[in-house]
C-alpha cells in the first residue's frame, strides 16, 4: 500500500468510527437522531464510493465532507457540540470540535497532494 493512501484512509476510518459510535449510542441510549445524523450517513455513502474509486476524488470528497461537518450541516457525534471563538464583539461562526480536529489532521497529512490537485486543475486549458 502506498504511503499517501494511508494518509487518505486515516481520516476516512476516523469518520467511520465516529459515525458508527454515534449511531450505536443513539440506538442503545435511546436518543432521537435529528436531520444532521441522517444527512451524515447519506453523505458518507458517496465518500465511501470515492475512496474505493480513486485517490484524487477521495481527497476532495473527504475534505468537503469534513467541511460540512465543521459548519454544522453534518454531525459525527450523538449530541451536538459547538465551540465559538471571538474577540470583543466580533466572533466566528460556531464550529464542531471533532470534525475540526479531523479536518486539521487531514489538511496536515494531505496538503501537498491537495496543492498538486489544484495545480493540475489550473494547468488544464479551459474553453
Amino acid at each position: 500500500m502506498k504511503s499517501y493512501r494511508l494518509y487518505i484512509l486515516m481520516p476516512f476510518v476516523a469518520i467511520a468510527i465516529c459515525l458508527l459510535y454515534s449511531w450505536g449510542k443513539l440506538f442503545i441510549e435511546g436518543y432521537s437522531p435529528n436531520w444532521r445524523h441522517y444527512l451524515s450517513v447519506l453523505m458518507f455513502v458517496p465518500v465511501v464510493y470515492f475512496v474505493l474509486k480513486s485517490d484524487r476524488h477521495a481527497l476532495l470528497a473527504i475534505g468537503v465532507f469534513l467541511m460540512l461537518g465543521v459548519f454544522h450541516l453534518l454531525t459525527f457525534t450523538y449530541d451536538l457540540r459547538t465551540v465559538t471563538f471571538g474577540v470583543g464583539f466580533v466572533s466566528l461562526p460556531p464550529i464542531e470540535p471533532l470534525p475540526f480536529g479531523i479536518l486539521l489532521l487531514f489538511l496536515i497529512f494531505n496538503f501537498y497532494r491537495l496543492v498538486d490537485i489544484y495545480l493540475d486543475y489550473k494547468k488544464v486549458p479551459r474553453k
